[in-house]
């Protein structure tokens, strides 16, 4: 932030996280908007939750905090589970996500819990007509729609079933987690209609 103050930098868009805006200790929400905020105390008990919450609300101090005639213009993304194609081999949370589904190291079934889902190439698109939209600035946005874990285990069994024969798959045990996202300004600013699901993995 000081480094695009010092240049004159016109406008920031900040990659935040769905864990900056969704309470995983307050197990009673389920409906979330860009108005929420994950940490909201001391007893927070989700280390990554609180510094994506955190260093997303000290982007906004900062701009708050400087004159009028400094200031220039930020929009935050947050994505949810980041799915599809990587440029890196492995080593990173949604990965990790994938690697567990088709190891079976979570079970030959999953739930049909919610997962905060979002396609990579959405993201990219996402960052790009953040920057190129004027109605963008000084708005965050909702990357992620709620999409059931086992739909992910099945679409992994689909293409990849003959070799991780252990992949999860099958009907779904029990739910516990149902979300909403208010993702309107994602669809109406940013123009994200999301990817197809099932053509990600």
């Amino acid at each position: 932030m000081n480094g695009a103050k010092k240049h004159g930098v016109k406008r920031v868009v900040i990659t935040s996280s769905m864990y900056s805006i969704i309470k995983d200790k307050d197990l009673t929400q389920r409906s979330f908007t860009t108005k929420d905020w994950s940490y909201d105390g001391p007893d927070q008990q989700n280390i990554y939750a609180k510094s994506k919450t955190l260093a997303e609300r000290a982007a906004w101090k900062f701009l708050e905090d400087l004159p009028e005639a400094e200031r220039f213009e930020l929009a935050v993304i947050c994505p949810g589970m980041v799915m599809g194609p990587t440029l890196v081999g492995g080593g990173f949370e949604s990965g990790q996500i994938i690697k567990n589904v088709i190891t079976g190291a979570w079970g030959p079934i999953l739930a049909g819990d919610d997962a905060p889902y979002v396609d990579v190439r959405d993201i990219a698109s996402a960052h790009l007509n953040a920057i190129l939209k004027p109605e963008a600035a000084g708005k965050r946005f909702i990357l992620a729609y709620p999409y059931p874990m086992n739909n992910i285990a099945n679409d992994v069994w689909a293409i990849y079933s003959k070799e991780f024969p252990n992949c999860a798959h099958g009907e779904a045990a029990p739910s516990t987690l149902k979300y909403e996202f208010a993702s309107e300004d994602t669809k109406n600013i940013l123009g994200i209609n999301w990817y197809d699901s099932s053509k990600t993995i």
